[in-house]
C-alpha cells in the first residue's frame, strides 16, 4: 500500500466514494477504510476477522488512537429482558419497559420494531446511564390485543425475537 499521507486511488476508502482522508487500514484485506465505513467493510467480507489500525496520516494528526479488532456481529450475545416482553399483561397496569444488553456482541446496528393491534408505533430508546452497552426501551401499550416486538442486531434476529405480548382488559382467574 502506498503512502497514506496523501489521497491517491491506492488509499481511497474502498467502501464509499468520499475523497476524505481515511482513518483506518484493514490489515487482513490491506484496504484503507473510513471510521464510518468499517461496518460496511466487515459485512462485505463477513467470513474474515478484520484487524483495523490507524493509518499514518490519522496518527500524526491525532485523529485516532489505538487499534480496533472488529469481527462479525455476535447476535447470540444480545440479551433482551424486562417486563415489556412478558407474554401477558393487563391494559392500564402493564409496564412496557425492557432492556437490551449488547455486551460482547461486537459492532452492529440495533433495530426494534413493534406492531400492536392498531399497527406499528414508536419505540423510545435511551442509553443506560451506568452500563454503556445497555439500551433502555419502552413503548405505549394502551389497547387490548397482541403486540409483536422484533429485535434485530445488524439485520439478524436476537435470541427470543420476536417477542409476543398479549394485553387484556381483565384478569383471567384460570391462570
Amino acid at each position: 500500500m502506498g503512502d497514506l499521507r496523501t489521497v491517491t486511488d491506492e488509499n481511497l476508502c474502498k467502501e464509499c466514494d468520499c475523497d476524505k482522508p481515511v482513518e483506518w487500514v484493514c490489515l487482513e484485506c490491506n484496504e484503507p477504510v473510513h471510521d464510518f465505513c468499517i461496518a460496511a467493510h466487515i459485512n462485505r467480507q463477513a467470513s474474515l476477522t478484520h484487524s483495523v489500525i490507524p493509518n499514518f496520516d490519522a496518527l500524526t494528526q491525532g485523529r485516532v488512537l489505538g487499534s480496533k479488532t472488529v469481527t462479525k456481529p455476535r447476535v447470540d450475545k444480545i440479551i433482551v429482558c424486562g417486563p415489556g416482553i412478558e407474554s401477558i399483561g393487563l391494559v392500564g397496569e402493564f409496564d412496557s419497559t425492557f432492556n437490551i444488553d449488547t455486551y460482547g456482541a461486537g459492532h452492529g446496528h440495533l433495530n426494534i420494531q413493534i406492531v400492536g393491534p392498531k399497527g406499528a408505533f414508536e419505540v423510545k430508546m435511551a442509553p443506560h446511564s451506568e452500563r454503556k452497552t445497555t439500551i433502555m426501551c419502552s413503548y405505549e401499550a394502551k389497547d387490548v390485543g397482541e403486540y409483536t416486538i422484533t429485535v434485530t442486531w445488524s439485520g439478524l434476529e436476537v435470541p427470543g425475537s420476536p417477542f409476543k405480548v398479549v394485553l387484556t382488559d381483565q384478569i383471567d382467574s384460570s391462570l
